[in-house]
């Protein structure tokens, strides 16, 4: 469905009193589920019964938790978070609101995913990595520092896109690596 919290609020009063937030993209997937919650919606989880969970980690509303994805102990997910097919979350991992980890993703121990941030297929974040609100992690990149939100990195490891050569479509990799400290 398409549509404004109008349109919530008319499914509202035609009986709808459900939602599945069906969409892999993040931009915008945090808005659409704290309108459908506003609009008094339930969001049920959707957690496949092939994929592992611990018992401390902590689901919020409207989830989506694909097969075989790894969801480790003490972890967070905060409403309408995204965790595709054979993605593993390890322990203590924070993801923010519309935060989404593409199919075979690995995020590290004590790692926190901002609101509406995507990470890539295949990626790895290392322990201990703030990735910020709507930053981006592109497929099979392993980041090693904090991305800023509304960054978009990729590579090994990762580094900022130039974003000087974004209107030629062939964004490219900033060629300076970073530091290490």
């Amino acid at each position: 469905m398409r549509g404004t919290g109008a349109d919530l609020e008319r499914l509202k009063l035609e009986g709808v009193d459900a939602l599945l937030v069906g969409f892999g993209e993040s931009l915008g997937r945090a808005r659409v589920v704290e309108r459908a919650l506003a609009a008094g919606m339930e969001l049920p989880n959707l957690i496949h019964e092939s994929s592992v969970r611990y018992s401390s980690a902590v689901v919020g509303r409207g989830v989506q938790v694909f097969p075989l994805a790894h969801i480790g102990a003490g972890s967070s997910l905060a409403d309408g978070v995204l965790v595709n097919t054979a993605a593993i979350v390890e322990h203590d991992v924070v993801l923010e609101s519309g935060a989404v980890i593409l199919p075979n993703a690995a995020i590290s121990g004590r790692v926190c995913v901002g609101r509406d941030a995507t990470i890539g297929a295949g990626a790895t974040v290392l322990p201990d990595i703030r990735i910020g609100e709507g930053a981006v992690v592109g497929a099979g990149a392993v980041v090693i520092m904090d991305v800023l939100p509304g960054q978009r990195v990729a590579g090994v490891p990762a580094r900022p896109l130039d974003r000087s050569k974004a209107g030629d479509g062939k964004a490219s990799v900033s060629a300076q690596a970073p530091a290490l400290s």
